[in-house]
Protein backbone atom coordinates (compact mmCIF):
# COMPACT_ATOMS: atom_id res chain seq x y z
CA UNK A 1 0.00 0.00 0.00
CA UNK A 2 0.59 3.48 -0.21
CA UNK A 3 4.01 4.06 2.41
CA UNK A 4 3.31 6.91 5.19
CA UNK A 5 6.89 7.02 6.45
CA UNK A 6 10.12 5.31 5.71
CA UNK A 7 11.79 4.88 9.38
CA UNK A 8 15.27 5.78 9.37
CA UNK A 9 17.70 2.97 10.91
CA UNK A 10 20.79 5.33 11.09
CA UNK A 11 22.20 6.89 13.62
CA UNK A 12 20.47 10.30 12.97
CA UNK A 13 17.02 8.44 13.61
CA UNK A 14 13.86 10.06 12.52
CA UNK A 15 12.37 9.14 9.30
CA UNK A 16 11.19 9.54 5.69
CA UNK A 17 7.63 10.91 5.93
CA UNK A 18 5.21 10.94 2.69
CA UNK A 19 3.24 14.54 2.47
CA UNK A 20 1.49 14.04 -0.26
CA UNK A 21 3.14 11.37 -2.15
CA UNK A 22 1.75 8.01 -3.98
CA UNK A 23 4.94 6.13 -3.77
CA UNK A 24 4.01 2.48 -2.49
CA UNK A 25 5.48 -0.27 -0.73
CA UNK A 26 5.99 -3.55 -2.92
CA UNK A 27 7.29 -6.64 -2.32
CA UNK A 28 11.05 -7.66 -4.45
CA UNK A 29 12.66 -10.64 -4.07
CA UNK A 30 15.64 -9.61 -5.55
CA UNK A 31 15.99 -6.07 -3.41
CA UNK A 32 17.52 -5.92 0.30
CA UNK A 33 14.87 -6.66 2.30
CA UNK A 34 12.14 -8.12 -0.26
CA UNK A 35 10.30 -4.47 0.12
CA UNK A 36 11.18 -1.69 -2.13
CA UNK A 37 9.64 1.56 -1.93
CA UNK A 38 7.91 2.47 -5.64
CA UNK A 39 7.86 5.92 -6.71
CA UNK A 40 6.08 6.95 -9.56
CA UNK A 41 8.06 9.74 -11.40
CA UNK A 42 5.17 12.39 -10.43
CA UNK A 43 5.79 15.86 -9.41
CA UNK A 44 4.64 14.94 -5.84
CA UNK A 45 5.85 11.64 -5.61
CA UNK A 46 8.83 11.71 -2.71
CA UNK A 47 9.50 11.48 0.64
CA UNK A 48 11.18 14.09 2.88
CA UNK A 49 12.77 13.97 6.18
CA UNK A 50 11.77 14.78 9.08
CA UNK A 51 15.13 16.56 10.02
CA UNK A 52 17.21 19.29 8.17
CA UNK A 53 20.84 18.56 7.69
CA UNK A 54 22.88 20.49 10.31
CA UNK A 55 26.89 21.02 10.50
CA UNK A 56 26.60 18.44 13.64
CA UNK A 57 26.15 15.64 11.22
CA UNK A 58 29.37 15.61 9.40
CA UNK A 59 28.10 16.13 5.58
CA UNK A 60 27.64 19.77 5.28
CA UNK A 61 30.25 21.92 4.06
CA UNK A 62 32.95 22.20 1.15
CA UNK A 63 35.87 19.14 1.27
CA UNK A 64 33.78 17.21 4.16
CA UNK A 65 33.99 13.80 3.34
CA UNK A 66 30.94 11.33 2.69
CA UNK A 67 29.56 8.10 1.30
CA UNK A 68 26.14 8.08 -0.47
CA UNK A 69 25.01 4.34 -0.99
CA UNK A 70 21.75 3.50 -2.65
CA UNK A 71 20.04 0.10 -3.95
CA UNK A 72 17.81 1.09 -7.17
CA UNK A 73 16.18 0.29 -10.18
CA UNK A 74 15.07 1.72 -12.61
CA UNK A 75 12.52 -0.29 -15.41
CA UNK A 76 13.36 1.59 -18.55
CA UNK A 77 15.50 4.43 -19.94
CA UNK A 78 16.21 7.18 -17.56
CA UNK A 79 14.28 10.46 -18.27
CA UNK A 80 16.31 13.41 -18.15
CA UNK A 81 17.05 14.75 -15.58
CA UNK A 82 15.08 13.08 -12.87
CA UNK A 83 16.77 12.47 -9.76
CA UNK A 84 16.06 9.38 -7.15
CA UNK A 85 17.52 11.92 -4.32
CA UNK A 86 18.38 15.40 -3.26
CA UNK A 87 20.32 17.25 -0.31
CA UNK A 88 19.82 20.79 -1.59
CA UNK A 89 18.98 24.38 -0.06
CA UNK A 90 17.21 27.19 -0.76
CA UNK A 91 19.95 28.85 -2.95
CA UNK A 92 19.81 25.73 -5.11
CA UNK A 93 23.43 24.97 -3.62
CA UNK A 94 23.21 21.51 -2.97
CA UNK A 95 23.48 17.99 -4.77
CA UNK A 96 20.74 16.04 -6.87
CA UNK A 97 21.26 12.24 -7.37
CA UNK A 98 20.24 11.11 -11.18
CA UNK A 99 20.34 7.73 -13.08
CA UNK A 100 21.07 9.57 -16.07
CA UNK A 101 22.85 9.73 -19.22
CA UNK A 102 23.37 13.21 -19.88
CA UNK A 103 26.96 14.16 -20.45
CA UNK A 104 27.28 16.48 -17.83
CA UNK A 105 25.14 15.55 -14.54
CA UNK A 106 24.73 11.71 -15.50
CA UNK A 107 24.96 11.17 -11.78
CA UNK A 108 25.41 14.13 -9.41
CA UNK A 109 24.73 18.05 -9.94
CA UNK A 110 26.09 19.79 -7.25
CA UNK A 111 23.78 23.05 -7.83
CA UNK A 112 25.02 23.14 -10.85
CA UNK A 113 28.97 23.35 -10.40
CA UNK A 114 31.06 20.18 -10.35
CA UNK A 115 29.33 17.59 -12.69
CA UNK A 116 29.92 14.23 -12.31
CA UNK A 117 29.12 11.73 -14.84
CA UNK A 118 29.62 7.54 -15.02
CA UNK A 119 33.17 7.92 -16.92
CA UNK A 120 34.20 11.51 -15.70
CA UNK A 121 33.31 15.21 -15.41
CA UNK A 122 32.16 16.99 -18.07
CA UNK A 123 32.52 13.87 -20.79
CA UNK A 124 29.91 11.70 -22.06
CA UNK A 125 28.99 8.58 -19.78
CA UNK A 126 26.21 5.66 -20.08
CA UNK A 127 24.03 5.38 -17.33
CA UNK A 128 23.54 1.71 -15.71
CA UNK A 129 21.30 -0.23 -17.76
CA UNK A 130 18.01 0.00 -16.40
CA UNK A 131 15.33 -3.47 -15.86
CA UNK A 132 18.16 -4.18 -13.12
CA UNK A 133 18.92 -3.80 -9.74
CA UNK A 134 22.50 -1.41 -9.08
CA UNK A 135 23.93 -0.75 -5.85
CA UNK A 136 25.17 3.18 -6.86
CA UNK A 137 27.95 4.62 -4.51
CA UNK A 138 29.18 8.10 -4.05
CA UNK A 139 32.33 9.00 -2.01
CA UNK A 140 34.47 11.85 -1.50
CA UNK A 141 37.64 11.43 0.63
CA UNK A 142 38.62 14.85 0.84
CA UNK A 143 40.31 15.30 -2.60
CA UNK A 144 38.56 12.55 -4.90
CA UNK A 145 35.01 11.67 -6.40
CA UNK A 146 34.19 8.61 -7.02
CA UNK A 147 31.13 6.82 -8.44
CA UNK A 148 31.28 3.19 -7.31
CA UNK A 149 28.62 0.80 -9.62
CA UNK A 150 27.81 -2.61 -8.91
CA UNK A 151 31.41 -2.74 -7.43
CA UNK A 152 33.73 -1.07 -10.15
CA UNK A 153 34.82 2.12 -9.76
CA UNK A 154 33.25 4.31 -12.91
CA UNK A 155 34.89 7.44 -11.97
CA UNK A 156 36.96 9.19 -9.92
CA UNK A 157 38.62 12.69 -10.34
CA UNK A 158 39.71 15.73 -8.08
CA UNK A 159 36.60 18.07 -7.17
CA UNK A 160 36.47 21.38 -5.39
CA UNK A 161 33.89 20.71 -2.93
CA UNK A 162 32.07 17.78 -1.20
CA UNK A 163 28.20 17.46 -1.29
CA UNK A 164 28.26 21.11 -1.13
CA UNK A 165 25.54 21.97 1.63
CA UNK A 166 24.31 24.61 3.44
CA UNK A 167 22.24 23.87 6.61
CA UNK A 168 18.99 23.61 6.94
CA UNK A 169 17.67 21.51 4.04
CA UNK A 170 16.03 18.19 3.96
CA UNK A 171 16.76 14.95 2.09
CA UNK A 172 14.67 13.49 -0.03
CA UNK A 173 14.06 10.53 -1.91
CA UNK A 174 12.28 9.91 -5.24
CA UNK A 175 12.84 13.67 -6.85
CA UNK A 176 15.14 16.87 -6.90
CA UNK A 177 14.05 19.26 -4.30
CA UNK A 178 14.60 22.40 -3.42
CA UNK A 179 13.29 24.70 -0.36
CA UNK A 180 12.03 27.45 -1.84
CA UNK A 181 9.31 26.97 -3.95
CA UNK A 182 10.56 29.42 -6.27
CA UNK A 183 12.99 27.87 -7.87
CA UNK A 184 12.16 24.83 -10.08
CA UNK A 185 11.65 21.34 -8.81
CA UNK A 186 14.02 18.53 -10.15
CA UNK A 187 12.05 15.44 -12.13
CA UNK A 188 10.54 12.89 -9.70
CA UNK A 189 12.21 9.44 -9.73
CA UNK A 190 10.05 6.56 -12.19
CA UNK A 191 11.39 3.20 -10.66
CA UNK A 192 12.42 1.78 -7.10
CA UNK A 193 14.85 2.63 -4.16
CA UNK A 194 15.14 -0.60 -1.69
CA UNK A 195 17.51 0.80 0.55
CA UNK A 196 19.42 4.71 1.17
CA UNK A 197 22.55 4.64 3.64
CA UNK A 198 24.71 8.00 4.26
CA UNK A 199 27.88 8.28 5.89
CA UNK A 200 29.79 10.70 6.88
CA UNK A 201 33.36 9.29 6.06
CA UNK A 202 34.68 7.78 3.14
CA UNK A 203 34.39 4.35 3.29
CA UNK A 204 36.47 1.41 1.02
CA UNK A 205 34.42 -1.02 -1.52
CA UNK A 206 35.24 -3.63 1.54
CA UNK A 207 33.94 -1.52 4.44
CA UNK A 208 30.71 -0.77 2.18
CA UNK A 209 29.79 -4.39 1.58
CA UNK A 210 30.91 -5.08 4.83
CA UNK A 211 28.10 -2.36 6.43
CA UNK A 212 25.45 -3.43 3.96
CA UNK A 213 25.97 -7.41 3.68
CA UNK A 214 27.06 -7.49 0.45
CA UNK A 215 28.86 -10.17 -1.91
CA UNK A 216 30.73 -9.54 -5.46
CA UNK A 217 30.28 -11.30 -8.23
CA UNK A 218 32.12 -10.95 -11.32
CA UNK A 219 31.07 -13.06 -14.36
CA UNK A 220 32.80 -12.90 -17.84
CA UNK A 221 32.62 -14.75 -20.95
CA UNK A 222 35.50 -15.15 -23.85
CA UNK A 223 34.75 -15.30 -27.73
CA UNK A 224 31.92 -16.54 -29.25
CA UNK A 225 29.64 -16.93 -27.07
CA UNK A 226 27.84 -14.63 -23.94
CA UNK A 227 27.06 -14.80 -20.32
CA UNK A 228 24.17 -13.19 -18.58
CA UNK A 229 24.91 -11.13 -16.85
CA UNK A 230 28.12 -10.19 -17.65
CA UNK A 231 30.50 -8.14 -15.34
CA UNK A 232 30.72 -7.25 -11.97
CA UNK A 233 27.14 -7.17 -9.74
CA UNK A 234 26.43 -7.32 -5.98
CA UNK A 235 24.54 -9.80 -4.98
CA UNK A 236 22.67 -9.46 -1.05
CA UNK A 237 23.87 -12.07 1.24
CA UNK A 238 21.92 -15.24 1.53
CA UNK A 239 20.45 -14.53 -2.15
CA UNK A 240 21.06 -16.91 -5.22
CA UNK A 241 22.07 -15.45 -8.08
CA UNK A 242 21.97 -17.70 -11.93
CA UNK A 243 23.76 -17.20 -14.71
CA UNK A 244 22.80 -18.15 -18.17
CA UNK A 245 25.77 -19.16 -20.78
CA UNK A 246 24.83 -18.80 -24.53
CA UNK A 247 27.10 -19.87 -27.57
CA UNK A 248 27.46 -18.84 -30.47
CA UNK A 249 25.46 -20.41 -33.24
CA UNK A 250 28.03 -23.37 -34.56
CA UNK A 251 29.99 -23.48 -30.54
CA UNK A 252 29.24 -24.92 -27.43
CA UNK A 253 30.56 -24.54 -24.04
CA UNK A 254 34.07 -25.79 -23.40
CA UNK A 255 34.41 -24.60 -19.99
CA UNK A 256 32.79 -22.77 -17.49
CA UNK A 257 35.03 -22.21 -14.55
CA UNK A 258 33.31 -20.70 -11.01
CA UNK A 259 36.15 -19.58 -8.20
CA UNK A 260 38.56 -21.28 -10.18
CA UNK A 261 37.55 -24.56 -10.66
CA UNK A 262 36.55 -25.56 -14.18
CA UNK A 263 33.24 -27.19 -13.58
CA UNK A 264 32.16 -31.04 -14.96
CA UNK A 265 30.74 -31.40 -18.95
CA UNK A 266 29.59 -28.00 -20.75
CA UNK A 267 26.48 -26.77 -18.71
CA UNK A 268 24.61 -23.94 -19.98
CA UNK A 269 23.35 -22.77 -16.48
CA UNK A 270 25.16 -22.21 -13.18
CA UNK A 271 23.30 -20.91 -9.57
CA UNK A 272 24.89 -19.86 -6.63
CA UNK A 273 22.80 -20.45 -3.34
CA UNK A 274 22.63 -18.14 -0.56
CA UNK A 275 25.76 -16.42 -1.50
CA UNK A 276 28.06 -15.54 1.61
CA UNK A 277 31.62 -14.35 -0.10
CA UNK A 278 32.76 -13.31 -3.27
CA UNK A 279 32.67 -15.70 -6.49
CA UNK A 280 33.66 -14.94 -10.07
CA UNK A 281 32.39 -17.34 -13.12
CA UNK A 282 33.83 -17.18 -16.79
CA UNK A 283 32.75 -19.26 -19.73
CA UNK A 284 35.12 -20.14 -23.00
CA UNK A 285 33.84 -21.16 -25.79
CA UNK A 286 35.03 -23.91 -28.73
CA UNK A 287 33.85 -24.87 -32.20
CA UNK A 288 30.96 -27.47 -32.26
CA UNK A 289 31.96 -30.78 -32.17
CA UNK A 290 30.79 -32.78 -35.24
CA UNK A 291 30.25 -36.36 -32.72
CA UNK A 292 26.96 -37.17 -32.45
CA UNK A 293 26.56 -37.84 -28.74
CA UNK A 294 28.54 -33.93 -28.14
CA UNK A 295 26.17 -32.49 -29.75
CA UNK A 296 22.88 -33.89 -28.02
CA UNK A 297 24.49 -33.21 -24.81
CA UNK A 298 24.21 -29.33 -25.76
CA UNK A 299 20.64 -29.96 -25.35
CA UNK A 300 18.47 -28.45 -24.88
CA UNK A 301 17.55 -30.61 -21.55
CA UNK A 302 14.63 -29.67 -18.68
CA UNK A 303 17.28 -28.94 -16.05
CA UNK A 304 21.35 -28.47 -16.60
CA UNK A 305 23.18 -31.60 -17.82
CA UNK A 306 26.34 -31.23 -16.32
CA UNK A 307 27.10 -34.60 -16.12
CA UNK A 308 28.03 -35.99 -19.63
CA UNK A 309 30.19 -38.88 -19.25
CA UNK A 310 28.67 -41.44 -21.29
CA UNK A 311 28.49 -44.12 -19.04
CA UNK A 312 27.33 -42.47 -16.16
CA UNK A 313 23.33 -41.87 -15.13
CA UNK A 314 23.56 -38.87 -13.33
CA UNK A 315 19.55 -38.92 -12.83
CA UNK A 316 19.13 -41.98 -11.30
CA UNK A 317 16.60 -43.43 -13.63
CA UNK A 318 18.57 -46.90 -14.95
CA UNK A 319 19.44 -45.60 -18.17
CA UNK A 320 22.99 -44.30 -18.74
CA UNK A 321 23.34 -41.29 -20.48
CA UNK A 322 24.40 -42.87 -23.63
CA UNK A 323 21.21 -45.30 -23.68
CA UNK A 324 19.32 -41.71 -23.20
CA UNK A 325 21.25 -40.23 -26.06
CA UNK A 326 20.41 -43.26 -28.32
CA UNK A 327 16.06 -43.33 -27.92
CA UNK A 328 15.96 -39.50 -27.64
CA UNK A 329 15.26 -38.98 -23.79
CA UNK A 330 16.33 -36.17 -21.65
CA UNK A 331 19.29 -37.27 -19.34
CA UNK A 332 18.36 -34.96 -16.58
CA UNK A 333 14.75 -36.16 -15.80
CA UNK A 334 14.44 -39.40 -14.08
CA UNK A 335 11.11 -39.47 -15.00
CA UNK A 336 12.40 -39.79 -18.72
CA UNK A 337 13.04 -43.42 -18.65
CA UNK A 338 10.96 -45.11 -21.44
CA UNK A 339 11.55 -44.52 -25.15
CA UNK A 340 8.36 -46.66 -25.97
CA UNK A 341 5.27 -44.36 -26.16
CA UNK A 342 2.65 -47.32 -27.68
CA UNK A 343 3.20 -50.12 -25.78
CA UNK A 344 2.73 -53.89 -28.23
CA UNK A 345 -0.04 -55.01 -29.75
CA UNK A 346 -0.60 -58.61 -29.61
CA UNK A 347 -2.91 -58.88 -32.05
CA UNK A 348 -1.64 -56.22 -34.87
CA UNK A 349 2.05 -56.91 -33.57
CA UNK A 350 2.69 -53.34 -33.79
CA UNK A 351 4.23 -50.66 -31.19
CA UNK A 352 5.69 -47.26 -31.30
CA UNK A 353 9.41 -46.10 -29.55
CA UNK A 354 11.04 -42.78 -30.14
CA UNK A 355 14.62 -42.87 -30.95
CA UNK A 356 17.40 -40.20 -32.08
CA UNK A 357 17.37 -38.84 -35.40
CA UNK A 358 20.81 -38.06 -35.98
CA UNK A 359 22.44 -40.18 -33.36
CA UNK A 360 24.49 -42.27 -36.09
CA UNK A 361 23.57 -45.43 -34.62
CA UNK A 362 21.60 -48.69 -35.88
CA UNK A 363 18.93 -50.19 -34.07
CA UNK A 364 18.21 -53.51 -33.93
CA UNK A 365 15.32 -55.34 -33.14
CA UNK A 366 14.92 -58.51 -30.66
CA UNK A 367 11.93 -60.82 -30.09
CA UNK A 368 11.46 -63.69 -27.60
CA UNK A 369 8.34 -65.31 -26.05
CA UNK A 370 10.08 -66.58 -22.95
CA UNK A 371 12.61 -64.00 -22.31
CA UNK A 372 15.34 -66.86 -21.90
CA UNK A 373 15.75 -66.77 -25.93
CA UNK A 374 16.35 -63.58 -27.88
CA UNK A 375 16.46 -63.56 -31.65
CA UNK A 376 17.21 -60.58 -33.98
CA UNK A 377 14.52 -60.29 -36.31
CA UNK A 378 15.77 -58.79 -39.89
CA UNK A 379 14.56 -57.12 -42.13
CA UNK A 380 13.01 -54.80 -39.60
CA UNK A 381 9.18 -53.27 -41.39
CA UNK A 382 9.38 -50.11 -39.67
CA UNK A 383 8.05 -46.35 -40.47
CA UNK A 384 9.05 -42.90 -39.29
CA UNK A 385 6.00 -41.47 -37.96
CA UNK A 386 6.95 -38.03 -36.91
CA UNK A 387 10.03 -36.33 -35.71
CA UNK A 388 9.68 -33.73 -32.90
CA UNK A 389 12.88 -31.47 -31.35
CA UNK A 390 15.36 -34.38 -33.70
CA UNK A 391 13.11 -37.43 -32.37
CA UNK A 392 12.26 -39.75 -34.24
CA UNK A 393 8.72 -41.53 -33.32
CA UNK A 394 8.97 -45.09 -34.95
CA UNK A 395 6.33 -47.50 -35.54
CA UNK A 396 7.56 -51.45 -35.49
CA UNK A 397 4.93 -53.94 -37.14
CA UNK A 398 6.71 -57.49 -35.27
CA UNK A 399 6.67 -60.61 -38.43
CA UNK A 400 7.53 -63.04 -35.09
CA UNK A 401 4.40 -64.71 -33.52
CA UNK A 402 3.29 -65.01 -30.02
CA UNK A 403 3.68 -67.97 -28.61
CA UNK A 404 1.15 -69.28 -25.82
CA UNK A 405 -0.25 -65.66 -25.50
CA UNK A 406 3.07 -64.13 -25.31
CA UNK A 407 5.84 -61.95 -26.90
CA UNK A 408 8.35 -59.57 -25.69
CA UNK A 409 10.28 -57.44 -27.80
CA UNK A 410 13.32 -54.77 -27.27
CA UNK A 411 15.15 -52.59 -29.44
CA UNK A 412 19.19 -52.20 -28.76
CA UNK A 413 21.13 -49.78 -30.35
CA UNK A 414 24.71 -49.79 -31.00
Amino acid sequence: GTITSWPNAGTKGGSFDNTSSTATVVADANAPGNQVVQFGGGNNDYLKSTWNTAAADGIVGADTQYTVAVWIYQPTAPIGGACYMSMATATGAGALFRLDGNNTWANIDRGNAQWVGWNGAWTAGTAPASGTWHLVVNTYDGSLDHVIVDGVDRYNAGQVHSLNLNTGAPITVGKGYWTDPALVDHGGFNGAIARVSIWDQALSLAEIKQAMGLHLITAAAGANGSISTAGSQMVIAGKNQSFTITPDSGFSVDVLTVDGVAQSGHPTSYTFTSVTADHTISATFAVMSANPYDLWAQGPFANAFIDTNPAHDPDGDGMTNQQEFAFGLDPTLGSSVSPITVPLNMTTGKFRYTRLATSGLAYHLLTSTDLQVWTEEAPVNETVTGTHNGVDTVEVTVATQPANGKLFVRVAAQ
